[in-house]
């Protein structure tokens, strides 16, 4: 039996001889496109079914008999047909009708290694008129849809071609315009049909032609017409264009905000380099009205132009910023004992004024309102609260975030806070606050005197306190928007100051002081892109990322690679990006999760994206391509119910980011070495309810009871391992113990 089973394997393993040489001779041709639009590229494919492809000769024939299997001609290399020698034939159409070509066959000659050689079945190929084309498209439902403008007022549509918008000159316009893709098509995308939206941007009489998802910011007050056009072409023949979408947008003059003369003759630049196109030219001593700036430029509106002047060309930075009020300097009368409180303010700054209503508001360490009837106590420490109003033509400085950016004094040389006056503009209104130190007592008034002598006239007091003598104790560092600086802890005095000083800002984040901490120089737009790679960004466009940010610098169009084949995408020549997929392309998709936004990050939508291509799916199935972005916005940021302090001010915090909320920052209102606001104590321990205690923290204790549970699970491993141990042993005992018997 043995032997009889040992014979017939060998039996099967030499039949499996005999039959692999057959089965590596067979082979199959297919046609992959019998069907295109005239002007198209028409291509056909020959695959054996096992062995290397290359291993095998081909030859590309066609029947001039119209099928009378009589006639087959090779099929030569020229303008119209390419490969007629590889596995690959490729017939290049020209655009029109192509009559009878559905009777003409084709086939290709194979021949295997061994010599054996054979020919594929007839193929016939059916070529559409290219007037057809667009017809067809119109009713698959192809064209332009929802044109955005953004940084624009009022955007709509009369029709469905044509849309109105408003804009000021000098403002950033971004323009995208939607569109479907071919691949939903395939005898379109077997054709080679080919939509691209350009932009025909058109301002005083010149047009600007970009690709879609662009920048622009118009220069003329006046008329901007915005045009996205699609572009069709098939097999690489222009059809011109398919479909238009317009925008009229009514650029009207922008906002200033400073006035200055210049300083010389000079230009007025289209863009920030020397060389740029000149729009007008500025005679020395010209009002110019600056709207921005632009690194070492101004921005300038100028006889119905918005453009750039070198700052140099327009005075000094003093000269330039006149209308800007970076400093404020006021007088008010210190509290004393026994005294009401006044509202008697000098402003001593002339480009602003006290606010019509209620400028000085008084409060005592309960934050109570100190009414004019109301006496000063001895030993109390009282805030005065200043609102101060831009005189016209003239506006406070604020910073990127619209928060006033500003230097103080009262008195000369006590520093108060600056902030928003409630729901006012930072730019024209500004609250000053500060909290005197300990008011000292009235001022002894002098017994009359017993002769009838003249006295002789003294030194008026009312208005010198007498503050009681002691060792002043320092603060830590308190803050300003220049400098920080030191007071006593017990009456409030100044004590000393210093500019704020190192710290670098970056696109991302402020520059803080090395000192005090104070976040004192703005984010900048200086980006460190990335040079060492290009990144994709989208269909496009590829650029540089921004190391800090991520943010797109270095734009460049893609650079395509060689043409799409059966088996190989064509990509972006820099960044690799696949531009068209493989004429053969199956779609791998891949599951990509919902991510929910934060106030730091977008979010995506649930989606399924394929590795091959890039094309994005709200399906597993690949049926619905999604069209529109897949980023989920920001969220906005929500407030904290706990307080954070330190030793000078107190904040709230995102609850969902931990982010400080720089709105919220405040000084300690002190009420008996207590903040009425936040119950901070002098001396207790510092917390921000941003950061959780990482004793108390979720993830601390689930590490905890994970290690609980690690332990739990070792002990009944050895547990196990032991009782395994005591029955082997038993059993072996039990064996030698029956052997011996």
């Amino acid at each position: 039996m043995k032997r009889m089973l040992a014979i017939l394997l060998c039996l099967v393993m030499l039949a499996s001889l005999l039959v692999l040489p057959v089965s590596a001779l067979s082979y199959y041709v297919s046609c992959y496109e019998e069907n295109i639009y005239a002007g198209g590229i028409v291509d056909l494919y020959a695959y054996p079914n096992e062995g290397n492809t290359e291993e095998f000769t081909y030859q590309w024939q066609y029947d001039a008999g119209f099928g009378g299997n009589s006639s087959w001609y090779d099929v030569p290399d020229n303008d119209h047909y390419s490969g007629g020698k590889t596995n690959h034939l490729q017939i290049h159409t020209s655009t029109g009708v192509y009559d009878g070509w559905e009777a003409i066959p084709f086939q290709c000659v194979v021949t295997a290694p061994d010599g054996t050689v054979r020919k594929s079945s007839n193929i016939y190929i059916d070529i559409y008129p290219t007037e057809s084309l667009v017809p067809n498209m119109k009713k698959w439902g192809y064209g332009l849809f929802a044109p955005q403008v953004t940084n624009v007022i009022d955007l709509y549509t009369k029709d469905e071609v044509n849309y109105t918008a408003s804009a000021y000159a000098g403002a950033k316009l971004k323009m995208w315009c939607g569109s479907k893709s071919i691949d939903d098509k395939p005898v379109l995308r077997k054709s080679e049909v080919n939509l691209k939206t350009e932009i025909h941007i058109t301002e005083n009489g010149h047009t600007t032609i970009t690709s879609n998802n662009t920048s622009y910011i118009p220069y003329t007050v006046g008329q901007l017409k915005v045009e996205f056009k699609q572009k069709l072409t098939i097999g690489g023949h222009d059809l011109g264009y398919f479909d238009t979408k317009t925008v009229n947008v009514t650029v009207g003059q922008p906002a200033t905000r400073m006035t200055a003369l210049a300083k010389s003759d000079c230009s007025l630049l289209r863009y920030t380099y020397n060389e740029s196109q000149k729009l007008a030219s500025i005679a020395k001593g010209t009002t110019l009205n600056i709207i921005g700036e632009d690194g070492s430029y101004y921005q300038v509106y100028y006889n119905g132009y918005v453009g750039y002047v070198g700052k140099s060309q327009v005075g000094t930075t003093a000269q330039a910023d006149g209308m800007l009020i970076k400093e404020v300097d006021v007088t008010i009368p210190r509290p004393v004992a026994g005294q009401n409180p006044t509202s008697s303010c000098t402003v001593e700054t002339a480009a602003c004024t006290l606010y019509h209503t209620d400028p000085v508001t008084w409060t005592d360490e309960a934050g109570k309102i100190v009414k004019a009837t109301d006496k000063f106590q001895e030993g109390k420490r009282y805030t005065v609260s200043i609102w101060l109003s831009a005189k016209s033509g003239y506006q406070f400085t604020t910073d990127a975030s619209g928060k006033p950016k500003l230097t103080g004094a009262i008195n000369g040389d006590l520093p108060p806070y600056i902030n928003k006056a409630y729901e006012q503009d930072p730019k024209q209104v500004i609250e000053l606050t500060y909290t005197f130190g300990s008011t000292p007592a009235a001022p002894e008034t002098p017994e009359p005197p017993e002769t009838t002598e003249t006295p002789k006239p003294t030194e008026p007091t009312a208005t010198t306190p007498v503050t009681p003598s002691h060792t002043h104790t320092p603060s830590s560092w308190r803050s300003t928007g220049a400098y920080h600086y030191k007071a006593c802890t017990s009456c409030g005095d100044f004590l000393t100051s210093e500019d704020h000083k190192g710290g670098a800002a970056t696109c991302t984040e402020e520059g803080t002081c090395s000192v005090c901490g104070y976040a004192y120089l703005e984010v900048t737009e200086n980006h460190t892109p990335d040079t060492s790679k290009w990144t994709a960004c989208g269909d496009l466009y590829h650029a540089h990322l921004c190391k800090t940010c991520g943010a797109h610098c270095d734009a460049q169009d893609h650079v395509p690679g060689p043409e799409a084949t059966e088996t190989t995408a064509q990509t972006c020549k820099d960044c690799g990006f696949i531009l068209q997929p493989a004429k053969n392309h199956t779609h791998q998709l891949t599951h990509m999760p919902y991510v929910a936004p934060t106030c730091l990050a977008t979010g995506t939508v649930e989606h399924y994206a394929c590795s091959g291509c890039s094309t994005l799916f709200a399906d597993a199935e690949g049926k619905q391509q999604i069209e529109t972005s897949i980023i989920i916005p920001y969220l906005t940021h929500e407030t904290a119910d706990d307080w954070g302090m330190d030793e000078t001010f107190h904040w709230r915090s995102c609850k969902l980011c931990k982010t400080l909320l720089d709105e919220t920052k405040m000084q300690h209102d002190m009420t008996e070495g207590k903040c009425t606001t936040c119950n901070y104590v002098i001396g207790d321990r510092i917390t921000d309810p941003g950061t959780t205690p990482a004793e108390t923290t979720p993830e601390a204790d689930h590490n905890t009871e994970q290690n609980n549970n690690s332990w739990i699970k070792i002990l009944l491993v050895a547990f196990v391992c032991f009782a395994a141990a005591i029955t082997t042993t038993v059993i072996i005992l039990k064996k030698k113990k029956v052997n011996n018997e």
